[in-house]
């Protein structure tokens, strides 16, 4: 775990967050992380109309499917800002062991939206929160890439990002050569708009609750190989678990 202090007045607050797999444990993980993705697909402010949807329904259009998901994901960001719904925050919130060496433990929404209310209240602000939250995301990730390269490795995102990097050299040839590349260039965003996979949260099929109901099957499954509650285990456990089980179901498949 990792300590921060902040101050407001003479007023000083220190909080601890998890930012390891060793230590987290998987119930938070799994939490903080259905609003990582949420905050990746949806946003969490207004700057992320552009970032999250205007550039992608522009690059969508003609597809009507994907175009229509997109602009449901856009009602929810909007519905989130009007109703003061940071899930980036949430996320944060998630990872905070505790306030002043008070330990939280509940991680109903109502909850986490006090405990950021009382945090911003003593003197935290959004770029202090945003700042820690993005290096403890990264570094949590990096630790999981490492051990568990096989189920946190998206090669379709780093496909997506070649495709754009391209593009972007294009862009630039362009420019330097004083030449046309549109055609280079609509083939690229031709395969991006084939390629590109819009996740709906909108509705009673949407991925936030599939993501719910994936990890409480994986708890009832995996249940079974362990002598205590798997939302107790830690994020390294959990996942070593996982691993180990699916090895062994391969094993007696053959």
């Amino acid at each position: 775990m990792i300590e921060f202090s902040f101050r407001k007045g003479l007023r000083k607050t220190t909080i601890k967050i998890y930012d390891d797999i060793d230590q987290l444990p998987i119930e938070r993980f799994n939490k903080a992380n259905k609003y990582w993705m949420l905050h990746d697909n949806i946003g969490s402010s207004i700057s992320d109309f552009d970032l999250n949807h205007f550039n992608k329904l522009a690059l969508l259009a003609g597809d009507k499917e994907k175009c229509i998901a997109e602009l449901n994901n856009f009602r929810i960001l909007v519905h989130n800002i009007q109703n003061e719904i940071n899930v980036e925050h949430l996320s944060f919130a998630c990872l905070i062991h505790s306030i002043d060496g008070k330990e939280n433990n509940d991680l109903t929404e109502d909850s986490l939206n006090a405990i950021l209310k009382e945090l911003s209240d003593r003197g935290l602000t959004q770029e202090m929160l945003k700042k820690k939250a993005e290096f403890i995301r990264e570094k949590i990730y990096e630790d999981l890439e490492f051990f568990f390269p096989d189920q946190f490795t998206n090669p379709l995102s780093q496909h997506y990002w070649r495709q754009q990097k391209q593009k972007l050299l294009l862009k630039l040839k362009s420019i330097a050569e004083g030449k046309n590349y549109d055609d280079e260039i609509e083939k690229i965003d031709s395969a991006t708009r084939k390629d590109m996979k819009i996740k709906n949260f909108y509705g009673k099929e949407s991925e936030e609750i599939k993501y719910e109901k994936e990890f409480d099957n994986d708890c009832i499954i995996l249940s079974s190989y362990v002598n205590q509650p798997i939302k107790t285990l830690t994020v390294k456990e959990y996942f070593n678990l996982r691993k180990y089980v699916s090895a062994k179901n391969k094993k007696q498949k053959k």
